[in-house]
Order: structure tokens, then sequence, then C-alpha cells
């Protein structure tokens, strides 16, 4: 099942404007989605953990060939932040790209296939570090939630009598079996398409709704 959620030109432009300097606009969605699933947690009940987490993708494959179809080589990373220090979403979009900029300046991201079999060329302190990127429990996911940005795409055209383009949208793949809430997220000119896709078991439709509807009060209040 499906959620989706459109926010406007204007709307992102004042979304972004709340971003600490060096900050993405993945990281302002991230910090986002971390403080939503907060506070829908804190609307039902749900006892107080001491830290939050949200998996995202990650392309393993060189530059040359990071954008081929075939041969998808990607796995996922899990952001992690404490509750206690994520308290508004400046703040936590703020720790959120202190864990992502070192990582992306450093190419960690084809260094991890190399913590991920087991090699020895990673310095001791960087893999301690990206292994707390990567809570398994028993080789099953700890997040319940996966955030793909798939970024500003252009004005696709068909041609002929198609007309044109008027929305754009993306929806992860599925992983509802480890992760029951996947986030997908599209630019389309200035303005940021997210589609919300449940498993239907874990959350139903309704409340997949509202819960979009509570990372949209996130991101714009």
């Amino acid at each position: 099942m499906f959620a989706p959620l459109t926010i406007e030109s204007d709307e992102m432009a004042t979304a972004v404007a709340r971003r600490p300097e060096g900050a993405t606009v993945n990281d302002l969605a991230m910090a986002a989605l971390a403080l939503t699933i907060l506070q829908w947690n804190r609307t039902h009940d749900v006892p107080a953990a001491d830290s939050v987490s949200v998996n995202m993708p990650v392309n393993f494959r060189p530059t040359a060939w990071s954008t081929e179809v075939i041969s998808n080589f990607a796995s996922y990373l899990a952001i992690v932040l404490r509750v206690d220090e994520v308290t508004d979403l400046e703040k936590a979009t703020a720790i959120v790209a202190g864990i992502t900029g070192p990582l992306k300046q450093s190419g960690a991201a084809g260094w991890v296939v190399d913590l991920l079999e087991g090699g020895k060329v990673l310095p001791a302190m960087l893999k301690r570090q990206l292994q707390l990127l990567l809570p398994l429990v028993e080789d099953r996911f700890v997040e319940s939630v996966c955030l793909s940005n798939l970024g500003r795409v252009d004005v696709p055209a068909f041609g002929g009598e198609a007309g044109d383009t008027t929305e754009v949208w993306f929806s992860p793949t599925a992983a509802m079996s480890v992760m029951p809430i996947g986030v997908g997220l599209v630019g389309f000119g200035g303005t940021l398409r997210a589609m919300f896709r449940g498993d239907g078991r874990t959350i139903g439709g309704e409340a997949l709704g509202r819960f979009a509807a509570l990372y949209r009060d996130t991101l714009l209040t």
C-alpha cells in the first residue's frame, strides 16, 4: 500500500532553509524521518529507546558504472541517532550530516565492501565506525524504515501523443520482510515528492497516510 506526499516548491524552499551549514537535503530528509518515528512512537505509547535509526541504501559500485541498471550492487547503512540529542530538526540534521559527511569525503561507501568481506585494509578506527552503521541482530535488520532518495530528475518526455509529464513519483524496491516501511524521495522541478510504502501488516493504509502527514509537519514546522 502507498501514501503519496507532495512538498511544493515554496514549502521545499522553507524546509531547505532550515539546513545547518554543510548539510544536504538528504541529511535533512533523513533527520525529519527519524524525528517522525520518535513522535509517532510517543503518540502510540511505545516505550522510549536510547536511539532511533533509519536505513538508507548505499551504492557500492565504482563511479564509472554507478548508474548502470544491471548488476546493481547495493547494501544498506543505518543512520543511528541518540534520542536525547535529536531535540529538533536543525540539530538532528547537523548530527546526520556529521555521520554522512566524513563517509562521503573518504569514499567509505567503497571501503564498506572490504569491511563486509572481512578484509584488513581499513584503519581500525574507521572499521569500528562503520560497524556502528550496520546494526544487525542475528542477521536481521533492527530498523523498520528505509529512506531512498532518487535526487532531482529531469522531466521525462515520451513523445507522440503522450503529452507533457506533469508528475514524477518514485517508490523504493520493497524489502517488506525486513523493513515494513519504505520512503522514496524524488525531486521534480522545485517540488519534492515522497512515496510512503507499507507492508499492510505492520501499518495499515490509513495509518500510513497519517505517518506521511506527520513527516510533512516535521519537515515544515
